[in-house]
């Protein structure tokens, strides 16, 4: 509810407000419910840091990354401070998973140099990690790693992870791929680094598992690093969000939303700009062969950078009210018990939904220029 009425206060006047009206009329019709307390399991947690983070944590200067003859992008500025999260989005092969490589020393920059800080203490979960026993369990994989003080100890902090009964004795083959990432997740934190570098922490997790990562990162005092795709997710940790796409970078404060609206009037700008551009080259027409002044070529109602430019204004009106029935229907699907127990189906959801959000950006942009 309270992410809905940011959507409303910021869009209610603008582009959007066809979709900010809808959602005011579908969050008239919820009832707000408690938030169920946390406080018990962040202190079954109990994440403590090895090390304190000193004043420095991460400096970046005119960092490119990339490979010998590939450059993903360049001139990266970036500071990190303690217990800030950053989240890291963009589209595949933005450069995303090398540009962890490369703060891993795995791959080195291409320029520039990457200073970590004298107490920073790294710790990493990849999306591909596998277990070196199958046959272990949930506590033997604490205990294996002499984690916690005792079984007890370990039990709690599981169980604060959502491994409670007996799911602590269950080998790990037999849990799902999500699970796996769960336990993997809480092993890392509770072994005290004090910087974390996380690869699509939620990917494959049920709604309450990742409600469960949610939760022990908020309660986390050290700095992380999250590759993510889930706009859920990072609009509730990120306190800054970095940008990757086609060879460029931009940072936002804030979660996911903010940089979107960023990204996304960057994109507008860009449209403006090439439109000035044109409409320059209509004005100033170039010289003909005989001397006289030739006539500027028209320009394609197709253009690669407005898909809906040749659309007509009656199918722009078609395409926006079906985009709102449609996510009206996904937004009153995310109330349905049967939806939110079933993790896949929820992604699913969830990234139909970002999609069509997006082409309701582009449809809504067009719309208004006519």
């Amino acid at each position: 509810m309270r992410r809905e009425e940011t959507f409303i206060n910021k869009w209610r006047a603008g582009t959007r407000s066809r979709q900010a009206q809808s959602r005011m009329k579908r969050l008239a019709k919820l009832d707000a419910i408690d938030e169920p307390s946390t406080i018990s399991r962040l202190a079954a947690l109990n994440l403590k840091l090895s090390r304190r983070l000193g004043d420095k944590v991460l400096n970046l200067h005119d960092v490119a990354v990339g490979f010998p003859g590939k450059t993903l992008f360049g001139g990266l500025k970036l500071e990190l401070t303690p217990g800030e999260i950053i989240g890291i989005v963009g589209p595949n092969g933005s450069g995303k998973t090398t540009l962890f490589s490369t703060l891993l020393g795995d791959v080195p920059p291409l320029s520039g140099p990457v200073e970590w800080g004298p107490t920073a203490e790294r710790g990493f979960l990849g999306q591909h990690e596998v277990f070196p026993d199958i046959d272990r369990t949930p506590l033997q994989y604490l205990q294996d790693a002499n984690l916690g003080d005792d079984d007890q100890d370990r039990r709690d902090r599981l169980g604060a992870m959502l491994f409670s009964g007996d799911d602590v004795f269950k080998p790990v083959r037999v849990l799902s791929g999500g699970e796996r990432k769960r336990l993997m997740l809480t092993r890392l934190l509770l072994e005290g680094h004090n910087v974390l570098l996380l690869d699509e922490p939620t990917n494959h997790l049920d709604i309450q598992s990742a409600e469960a990562v949610t939760l022990a990162l908020t309660a986390y005092e050290g700095t992380v690093l999250v590759i993510s795709h889930d706009r859920y997710f990072l609009d509730e940790v990120a306190d800054r969000i970095l940008w990757l796409e086609k060879g460029e970078w931009r940072v936002t404060r804030g979660g996911y939303a903010e940089a979107e609206a960023a990204h996304d009037e960057a994109q507008r700008e860009r449209a403006r700009e090439r439109d000035r551009d044109r409409e320059k080259k209509r004005d100033k027409p170039a010289a003909g062969p005989s001397g006289t002044a030739a006539s500027p070529a028209p320009s394609s109602p197709n253009d690669g950078d407005r898909p809906y430019a040749g659309w007509r204004v009656a199918r722009l009106e078609t395409q926006i009210i079906k985009n709102e029935e449609r996510m009206a229907a996904l937004h009153a699907a995310f109330q349905d018990p049967s939806v939110t127990r079933d993790g896949n189906r929820m992604r699913t959801l969830q990234n139909e939904l970002a999609a069509i959000e997006q082409e309701q950006t582009a449809l809504e942009d067009e719309y208004s220029r006519r």
